[in-house]
């Protein structure tokens, strides 16, 4: 074999090497690689204890990571209000069940829907519920906010619909108002109300329901009906990344996966996982002509 035939095999391996190396999805640019940023919100996500990994998002975005293996997947824990900054900042990050606001919209992308969650209610003690409501079971938010003896605990940065939102933001600098942020904010509020350190606080009754059996508060709790949210009943989320031409980007492949996956059996298990039994047959009804429906 003549120089020139080996010069030429030796750059043709090299070349191939090199070329390996770039394609490899070990070797991934930063442009090919998500970091879900994830909330300690059970059972939304159950990041620790025996059930970690089962929460909602949880197996929502398996199912995302196994229709992207092109992109390499990070997961990284925060509270709402840091996941936000990190995407005012233009961080690439992703969250998998964010809800749509006007101040969000400015600096995050959001898919077509992706889940859906009946609404709030009024979280309190079983114990205080008649001196509070007596047996009414359907409550003004405003009048409750407007009560300067009463004290809500709400989680910083959280959503909670535009409903209530714009209660929150019109009496957001009155002394009626909590604000508690970290990473087990939710958790803390359920621990306040009990120490009645609050007098109530908002929530999702799956989320009530699963704090109430983690921390052996069976039977402490009740909820009560917003009347602002008479003739509403569900709440839409959605996949949000990072509003960059990164994030336009993984947003357009959610939505065809979306648009792929959002039917079938598995996704909708995911979806209902945690619902109690009777809600579930309304839930998936609901999920059929809320999000379905939509599909850009």
């Amino acid at each position: 074999m003549c120089k020139c035939d080996l010069k030429y095999l030796i750059r043709f391996y090299i070349a191939a090497i090199l070329v390996g190396i770039i394609v490899s999805p070990t070797h991934l640019s930063a442009g090919e690689s998500i970091t879900w940023v994830e909330v300690n919100f059970p059972p939304i996500w159950i990041l620790e204890g025996p059930d970690k990994g089962n929460g909602i998002l949880d197996g929502l975005i398996s199912i995302y990571e196994k229709n992207m293996p092109v992109y390499e997947h990070h997961h990284v824990a925060a509270n709402i209000t840091r996941i936000l900054s990190m995407m005012k900042e233009g961080q690439n990050v992703c969250h998998a069940g964010i809800l749509k606001s006007p101040d969000r919209e400015q600096f995050i992308y959001f898919s077509i829907p992706n889940c859906i969650t009946n609404l709030h209610k009024i979280v309190v003690k079983k114990s205080r519920k008649n001196s509070l409501f007596g047996n009414i079971m359907n409550v003004s938010l405003e009048d409750l906010l407007k009560n300067t003896n009463l004290k809500l605990g709400v989680s910083k940065s959280s959503s909670y619909g535009t409903t209530i939102n714009n209660l929150l933001e019109k009496y957001k600098e009155k002394s009626t108002i909590l604000l508690r942020s970290g990473q087990d904010n939710h958790q803390g509020l359920i621990r306040m109300l009990k120490e009645e350190r609050i007098d109530y606080m908002i929530g999702y009754p799956w989320e009530i329901t699963y704090i109430d059996s983690q921390m052996d508060l069976r039977d402490e709790i009740a909820v009560v009906d917003i009347k602002e949210l008479e003739g509403q009943q569900w709440i839409l989320s959605y996949v949000g990344c990072t509003k960059n031409e990164w994030g336009r980007q993984v947003i357009e492949k959610i939505n065809a996966i979306l648009l792929k996956v959002r039917a079938s059996d598995e996704y909708l298990y995911h979806v209902l996982k945690w619902l109690p039994e009777s809600v579930k047959p309304e839930a998936k009804k609901a999920y059929k002509e809320h999000v379905l429906v939509i599909t850009e």
